[in-house]
């Protein structure tokens, strides 16, 4: 799957990708031992077209439950209330299903909600806060 989206047109090593991994069922695995510094680490090997191997670690992205995003599904504006340890500020950016960066503001506050007003069509899109400490949030939310 990686090696066909780096060879669209288009594709620069400086893209970004972003693969979310989820199913159903009744199995849930912690594979970290409760330790996000001790969770594993997935590797990619891909052929730029330029030639040469090139290697990259996908960081996990933890689902917060310091995020509230409301109201979700939203239609024109939701609120995002981070209460995050620690941090002072965030970046928010939001990446539509093909991994697109669709919406990024940086440097707001984290001691209250921020209201957001993306111009977005109606879909799934993941929501990656970034604070000034190094802490990395997601959650998902619905434009109707």
């Amino acid at each position: 799957v990686v090696q066909e989206i780096v060879d669209r047109p288009g594709w620069t090593t400086s893209s970004a990708l972003v693969i979310f991994l989820d199913g159903t069922g009744v199995r849930t695995a912690t594979a970290y031992e409760a330790s996000p510094a001790n969770s594993p680490k997935i590797f990619v090997e891909y052929q730029p077209s330029g030639g040469g191997a090139r290697k990259a670690a996908i960081q996990q992205l933890e689902t917060a439950p310091e995020l509230v995003l409301y109201p979700n599904p939203f239609e024109d504006e939701f609120f995002l209330k981070a209460e995050i340890t620690g941090a002072e500020w965030m970046d928010i950016t939001i990446f539509n299903p093909l991994g697109q960066v669709v919406y990024s503001e940086k440097h707001l506050s984290v001691r209250k909600p921020v209201r957001i007003q993306p111009y977005l069509a109606p879909g799934i899109y993941s929501v990656v806060v970034r604070t000034d400490n190094g802490q990395i949030r997601h959650i998902r939310s619905m434009k109707n």
